[in-house]
Parts: C-alpha cells; sequence; structure tokens
C-alpha cells in the first residue's frame, strides 16, 4: 500500500522491443514517471539500445542478435534468467507484439504464473518490406495459439482493436487505451510568420517505407503549381530512403522547395510544430500516431488519410483534412485546400489543439492502465 494514498501500488515489469523509439519510446517515456509518481515501481526488461526512456526502479538489459531481423532481437541469455527478474513483479506489461522478449514469456507463462498483459502499439499489422511482411504473418499465426495466455490485450484505439477482433481475439479481453498529449503543449504558442505569403508542410517522422513519404515529394509539383511559395520540410531519421526521395525531387523538378532536416531535436521538433502551416501524415500502416496529437496540439491542420486510427485523432473538415484516395493528387488537393485560406486554417488549427487537449490524456492513460493491473492482481 501506499501510506500517502492507501492505494495499492504495484511493482510492474514493463518489456519492450530491442530498439525503444518512436511511439513506444514516447509512451514508456510518458507512462513511467506517471506510474512511479503514484507509488508503483517499475522494472524495465530490454536490449542495451534503450535510450530516451524514463528513469526507472530497475533496469534490466540483454544484447540482442539481428536474429531473424534486428527489431525481432533474439536474446539468447534472456532464455537464462529473465524468469528470475520477473519473479519480483506484480504483473508483466508486454509492448510490441512481434520480438523475442514478448515470445519467450508468452509460451513460458505457465512457469512464472504472472498476470500478463500486452499493448500492440500497432506491431500486430504492421508490415514494412517483402521480408519482414512475410515473417510478420508468421509470426502472428503461430503465435495467435497462445493468445489464451494472455489476460488482456491493449490496443491504442479502436480500428487496432478491431483488428485483434479479426483474429478471433474475443472483444471482451482487449480494452483501448489512448496515447496522450504532454501537458506541455497546453502552453504551446504558434510563432509570429516573417513572410505571410511562404507556406511551410511539415513531415515529421522516418524516412521509411512504412510511412509512404516518397507520395507526399510526389504531391509537391500539384502543390506548387496552385501556390507558388510552398516548402516541404522533411524532418526525421534516414531509414534508407533519403537518397530515393532526393532523386525523385530532382526528377519531379521540385528539389529547391524540399528541405531534408534529418532526425532532430525535441527542441527542433516543438520549433517546426509551431511554425510551419500544415502537417502533412502520409502512412497507411501506423495505427495511431502519436506525431499526429502532437501536431494538432500545437494548433497545426493534420492532412491524413482515412486509414488506421486517423478517423480518432482527425476531425474531418474541422481540424484537418481526411483523404480516401491514396493518391499524391488527392494528397495535394487536401493541402492546397488549407494553405489557400489562412483564415480557414488558423480556425482548423485551434480547433485541432481544443479537441486534442480535452481528449487525449496521459494522466488518464495511466489511470485505465492501474484499473487493469487491478483486475488482475
Amino acid at each position: 500500500m501506499d501510506a500517502r494514498s492507501n492505494v495499492k501500488c504495484f511493482t510492474i515489469g514493463f518489456v519492450s522491443p530491442p530498439i525503444v523509439e518512436g511511439g513506444i519510446r514516447t509512451h514508456l517515456r510518458e507512462i513511467i514517471p506517471r506510474l512511479r509518481a503514484r507509488g508503483h515501481k517499475v522494472v524495465l526488461v530490454t536490449s542495451t539500445k534503450y535510450e530516451g526512456v524514463a528513469e526507472v526502479d530497475t533496469v534490466q538489459t540483454y544484447r540482442s542478435w539481428r536474429f531473424p531481423t534486428a527489431l525481432y532481437g533474439f536474446m539468447p541469455r534472456a532464455m537464462c534468467d529473465i524468469l528470475k527478474v520477473i519473479r519480483g513483479c506484480d504483473v508483466v506489461h508486454i509492448h510490441g507484439y512481434p520480438h523475442f522478449l514478448a515470445d519467450y514469456l508468452t509460451v513460458t507463462r505457465p512457469f512464472y504464473k504472472k498476470p500478463l498483459i500486452i499493448t500492440f502499439h500497432g506491431s500486430f499489422h504492421q508490415f514494412a518490406d517483402r521480408k519482414t511482411m512475410y515473417l510478420k504473418r508468421l509470426h502472428n499465426l503461430l503465435m495467435l495459439r497462445f493468445a489464451g495466455l494472455f489476460d488482456r490485450f491493449i490496443t491504442v484505439s479502436q480500428a487496432e482493436k478491431n483488428e485483434v477482433a479479426k483474429q478471433g481475439v474475443s472483444e471482451n479481453r482487449v480494452e483501448t487505451v489512448y496515447n496522450g498529449i504532454s501537458s506541455g503543449f497546453a502552453e504551446v504558442e504558434r510563432m509570429k510568420r516573417g513572410e505571410p505569403d511562404e507556406k511551410k508542410i511539415l513531415y515529421l517522422s522516418r524516412l521509411t517505407n512504412t510511412k509512404n513519404p516518397g507520395l507526399l515529394v510526389e504531391a509537391m509539383p500539384y502543390v506548387l503549381k496552385e501556390i507558388a511559395n510552398v516548402k516541404l520540410i522533411m524532418a526525421g531519421a534516414d531509414w534508407g530512403m533519403q537518397n530515393r526521395l532526393e532523386n525523385l525531387a530532382s526528377r519531379l523538378g521540385v528539389k529547391a522547395a524540399v528541405e531534408f532536416a534529418g532526425e532532430i531535436t525535441e527542441e527542433q521538433k516543438m520549433h517546426f510544430l509551431t511554425s510551419c502551416d500544415v502537417f502533412a501524415f502520409t502512412s497507411v500502416q501506423d495505427i495511431f500516431s502519436i506525431s499526429v496529437l502532437e501536431a494538432s496540439a500545437a494548433g497545426l491542420p493534420v492532412v491524413a488519410f482515412n486509414r488506421g486510427g486517423n478517423s480518432e485523432m482527425i476531425v474531418d473538415g474541422k481540424t484537418g483534412i481526411l483523404v480516401n484516395d491514396l493518391t499524391a493528387g488527392a494528397l495535394s488537393e487536401a493541402m492546397v485546400k488549407i494553405l489557400g485560406n489562412a483564415e480557414s486554417a488558423e480556425r482548423m488549427g485551434q480547433r485541432g489543439r481544443e479537441y486534442t487537449l480535452s481528449k487525449f490524456s496521459w494522466d488518464e492513460a495511466v489511470s485505465q492502465l492501474e484499473k487493469i493491473y487491478y483486475d488482475f492482481t
């Protein structure tokens, strides 16, 4: 019990994929401090690469092998002592689906008999290159046979919950816990523009096939035909696509209008979010993107494809535009509609900010997690 609040506290074993980055890293960075502030203890089990995660009570890391892929991360040493590590935990909470630690703790569940919970973070369905696609499908086919060993499945959107239900998992065993938005966004202010006729489109994500950034570059000739002074800022780490995107921009004659900012800091991210005019989210595989929430919270109108959980974050025509056709033309039409009317764009951004800050809360997410832990401890 927590003596201050007379509330039962837990020791929670968070089990994370080998590469703690992107949405999972943000999720853990926001959730862990809040759980600890409420008196709970957190044990983090992951690979030796876990930069950017908040301070925890205990960290246990294992060296991961690039087998069969780097993201899966086979960890032979974990097979020897991970059950000892989680022995002192009240509940085991896995983050991400197709990685070695998740699989090993699933099949060995009868030996440690701790409550077992998993948050998919979109990894249940997300596919990348052809090799990864087939491996993930094979993985899911095999591991769903052990679905009965989990006490609760957590999805980050209703769209993801629907995907899990299609695979035969009973809906009463699945709960949606939305990601939140940091409280600091309530204090964010839009930057005053020095040149009101200059427009900026922001892409903020990894440069990889799963994010579909090439379609955004292909949309630029259409945008520039309607609005002459537009720049596309592509901010994010290069996962092997930047050269192709640069060549594509050159072939289309829009190289001068495309800026590659590379991997950026949190300070740089806030600068872009508060100084650009529209946020373009081109992924059709992400089930619920925190970057979309952050863009809306910063007052940016969002253009995204009507896929996954985007319709749960964006009110079409009010806080952004949901694009139904997966084409560069349809994408450009939506961006031009926003960029061509500054007053409408400002209203749309303000409505998005109010909507996001009122609906998505990390504190609420922690409260929901606590209720789930109470159910099984």
